[in-house]
């Protein structure tokens, strides 16, 4: 339910779409908000998502994802 709350908070939205406009690649937006390099999977898949849905809907999934929201 937690997961839900945040995937569709509006913050969230306005933010990945914000930020979706800002990046031109996949790699870039990994870059911004994982703050490291994807690997060759996370390129292959993430730009095979952008494609299909837009900048806007990868930034909100990297903005949900566990490695976004927790501190190793």
């Amino acid at each position: 339910l937690q997961s839900l709350a945040l995937y569709n908070n509006r913050f969230v939205l306005h933010f990945s779409g914000e930020l979706g406009k800002q990046v031109e690649t996949p790699d870039e937006a990994v870059r911004r908000l994982w703050l490291r390099e994807p690997t060759a999977e996370e390129r292959t898949a993430f730009a095979a998502f952008a494609e299909k849905n837009g900048y806007a809907a990868l930034c909100r999934v990297l903005f949900n994802s566990n490695e976004f929201l927790f501190v190793n």
